[in-house]
């Protein structure tokens, strides 16, 4: 646990090398209205709704990396 932020951030930036180089596809909330530790099933609910709908809109950007 005492060391666990090193190795995330290690790891976060290998992935975002990767998206640089073109060889991921990094997924980001746009908008993250809940913490870890929610659990207000309508907040939930809420959140997912969100991530729904931002996957929608971006869903030609992943086809176009995936088929690229």
């Amino acid at each position: 646990m005492l060391k666990r932020h090193i190795i995330y951030n290690q790891t976060l930036e290998e992935l975002e090398q990767l998206e640089r180089e073109g060889k991921a596809f990094l997924v980001y909330p746009e908008e993250m209205p809940v913490s870890s530790r929610e659990i207000n099933f309508s907040k939930l609910s809420e959140s997912y709704r969100l991530g729904y709908a931002q996957g929608q809109r971006d869903v030609s950007q992943w086809k176009a990396f995936l088929c690229g």
